[in-house]
């Protein structure tokens, strides 16, 4: 009784003070027992709300208004309003389907997952988002026509021949010293071509090498790299992409410029926005030798971005901070005294910072670093330069 007096001062106080029929609408709703909005009655246990919120219904379909929990349903990007998905104007042919809102951190990304995969949002634009894809040291999850030129220094690698991942084997084809330390430079120019949500991209490199202690280093053209990239989910908060990379044994393995062997690296990359301004960018693989002395290796990297400054729309500075590790399951290493031994077991990990400066979403160019972690390592010091032009 004492709820229902209440819920009818709240009505007649909204059209006594001429709000929209709407504000009213809401009231009836929240009298109904919608246990996202109403607060508790004292002297009541309040309910524990779902982790997990269906935008249907009255909280979907209500002009102009937000939905319980911070959400905004299907088409909130349009400017006639937030119309529920699956109703009149939210696209032609588009089925009735149930989007939802998290209460949380992992309950809000799988929503945004369940979203991006049954409701995808119609009002939504596609688009590449410096601050999204900005990471050095993580591939990008948005396919996009564009030209990369990177250049890598990396000081004090050790063992560059474990699993065959940087080195073809030592003694098996690969160079004939096995260095305490190697210092090395590469040049890569990255050209990919998307047609919507789709691209193939080629990679060719330039190396050179300065083994520590035996008197000398080489140089020359690296392999080659072929892929594809596909999207394979696309919404505002979360991008997730499939890569399928090649490599073609192009450089010369016995001089260390190429690992000897075909390698196939399939990876799974994500873009996920944290909040505005605040992008988490992933990528997981599974490289892997075809024949040839290559082993395998999980490799995995992460980077959170931030924008730091924007002066103006159309120039923005993102800092990132990125790890990046390597986890060998199979192959050989070369001993230092001789012989070999297993590659497995033996994770390397690396941390460090970057910049990139973007201009209007079509140029940028990065700084980054990495340092090692662990001993063993592919690089003590790693300097990456990254130029991106997109058209």
């Amino acid at each position: 009784m004492f709820r229902k007096v209440v819920m009818g001062a709240v009505v007649a106080a909204a059209a006594w003070a001429g709000l929209p029929a709407a504000v009213a609408q809401t009231a009836d709703v929240i009298s109904d027992g919608n246990p996202l909005t109403l607060p508790p009655v004292k002297g009541e246990g309040p309910a524990a709300p779902p982790l997990l919120v269906p935008m249907e219904g009255p909280q979907a379909t209500l002009s102009g208004l937000p939905v319980p929990g911070g959400c905004s349903s299907c088409g909130s990007n349009c400017a006639d309003g937030p119309v529920g998905c699956g109703e009149a104007g939210c696209g032609s042919g588009v089925p009735s389907c149930h989007p939802l809102c998290g209460r949380g951190p992992v309950t809000k990304l799988y929503a945004a997952f369940q979203n991006a995969l049954c409701c995808p949002d119609p009002c939504y634009v596609p688009q590449w988002r410096c601050a999204a894809n900005a990471a050095l040291f993580v591939d990008h999850a948005r396919p996009a026509t564009m030209t990369r030129i990177r250049w890598d220094a990396g000081v004090g690698m050790t063992s560059p021949d474990r699993a065959g991942y940087f080195w073809q084997q030592i003694g098996g084809g690969g160079p004939n010293v096995n260095p305490a330390r190697l210092d090395y430079h590469e040049l890569r120019i990255y050209q990919e071509t998307a047609v919507d949500k789709f691209s193939f991209f080629i990679d060719l490199g330039f190396r050179s090498v300065s083994p520590q202690g035996t008197g000398g280093g080489t140089g020359g053209f690296g392999d080659m790299v072929l892929g594809t990239k596909s999207l394979l989910l696309d919404s505002d908060i979360l991008q997730v992409s499939f890569q399928f990379a090649t490599t073609l044994p192009t450089g010369a393995g016995v001089r260390g410029l190429g690992i000897g062997s075909v390698a196939l690296d399939p990876s799974l990359l994500t873009a996920v926005k944290l909040r505005e301004g605040t992008y988490y960018q992933g990528q997981i693989g599974y490289w892997f030798g075809v024949g040839g002395t290559a082993g395998s290796v999980l490799h995995y990297h992460n980077s959170i971005n931030q924008v730091l400054w924007q002066p103006n729309p159309g120039n923005t500075l993102v800092g990132s901070f990125e790890g990046v590790g390597y986890s060998f399951l199979s192959g050989t290493v070369a001993l230092p005294g001789g012989g070999r031994t297993r590659a497995n077991d033996t994770t390397y990990f690396t941390l460090g910072p970057s910049l990139r400066w973007c201009i209007c979403d079509k140029m940028d160019v990065g700084f980054g670093m990495q340092f090692a972690v662990t001993r063993e390592r592919f690089a003590e010091q790693l300097y990456r330069t990254e130029f991106r032009f997109r058209f």
